[in-house]
């Protein structure tokens, strides 16, 4: 298993397409998602302990979507 936290995020963030992420991707409920999301507009750190395999998939998908992350050893 391997951590991966959310921390912050840049100009022109896509929240809504991150928060489909965490759903469908990270197993969160849509609360959960959405309440994530807010946290990390917060710039409140959100980790979720997911798949090594799973970590770098959404490492990529979140940094793309203009989502400050890092993977947690």
């Amino acid at each position: 298993m391997q951590k991966i936290t959310f921390y912050g995020w840049q100009v022109g963030m896509q929240k809504v397409a991150f928060s489909f992420l965490l759903r469908d991707r990270g197993g969160l409920n849509i609360k959960e998602a959405h309440e994530s999301t807010v946290r990390v507009l917060n710039e409140q750190p959100v980790t979720l302990e997911v798949s090594a395999e799973l970590a770098l998939q959404l490492l990529a998908q979140a940094e793309v979507l203009g989502v400050k992350c890092r993977l947690e050893s």
